[in-house]
């Protein structure tokens, strides 16, 4: 008789939880779909805000000139930096000759490989406006 009694109330009581975890369920789809679509508007306003701001930085001249003008000086900077560490290690080195033959060699040419490149660069910004 008690068994009959404990089986009646797991029936009961299961009877009683499947609708609450339907509802359960049911909520929580509803809120992983509110989720995920705002996830992909907070995506979408993201690659716009950063399409925006790049075109601005392309297109605007007040933008555009200033950091035309840094990069010009990041560029020279680094050359000028990397030429003279270069030719220190070069001139140190007093002993090997082809070395700091090949060397000045590699140096030339990096030079003169990456002021062609700015020069490119420069025209085809030029070219754009």
């Amino acid at each position: 008789m008690a068994d009959e009694d404990v089986i009646q109330l797991i029936r009961r009581e299961t009877a009683r939880a499947i609708p609450w975890g339907v509802m359960l369920l049911v909520v929580m789809l509803i809120g992983g779909m509110w989720v995920k679509h705002e996830i992909r508007e907070g995506i979408e306003f993201a690659s716009q805000t950063v399409i925006r701001d790049a075109k601005r930085a392309v297109l605007d001249p007040q933008v555009f000139i200033p950091l035309k003008k840094n990069a010009r000086e990041a560029i020279q900077y680094t050359a000028r930096t990397a030429m003279d560490e270069a030719k220190q290690a070069v001139l140190a080195t007093g002993t090997f000759v082809p070395i700091k033959r090949n060397a000045k060699e590699a140096i030339e040419f990096t030079a003169k490989t990456a002021a062609d490149q700015y020069k490119r660069v420069q025209m085809e910004l030029n070219g754009r406006r």
